[in-house]
């Protein structure tokens, strides 16, 4: 009769295995490294420019009370000025859930 396949131990490795000629592979992962330094960069713009318009963000809430409808809630800017190590869980989603509306 027939014989039940045998599963590899790990499928990732036999799945995440690159094919390819031998300069194929090469220009893969140069251009992989190409690709992650430039997401790199973008990744550290991204967060200055976040270091840089957050707190005037807040501080015209706090000071001018300007209308920004997603900061609305003194809770969130409560959360923004706590601590991040004393932040409450409620504290952390809220902060998440601004990011991702900021983003």
């Amino acid at each position: 009769m027939f014989e039940p396949l045998k599963r590899p131990q790990d499928k990732r490795k036999d799945l995440d295995r690159l094919v390819g000629t031998t300069e194929e592979l090469d220009a893969y992962r140069v251009a992989m490294r190409r690709a992650k330094v430039e997401v790199d960069a973008h990744e550290r713009d991204i967060k200055k420019l976040r270091e840089e318009i957050l707190p005037r963000l807040l501080a015209r809430k706090i000071e001018a009370a300007v209308d920004l409808r997603w900061l609305d809630h003194a809770e969130t800017v409560l959360a923004f000025r706590a601590l991040p190590e004393d932040r409450s869980d409620e504290q952390k989603v809220l902060i998440e859930s601004f990011n991702q509306r900021l983003d």
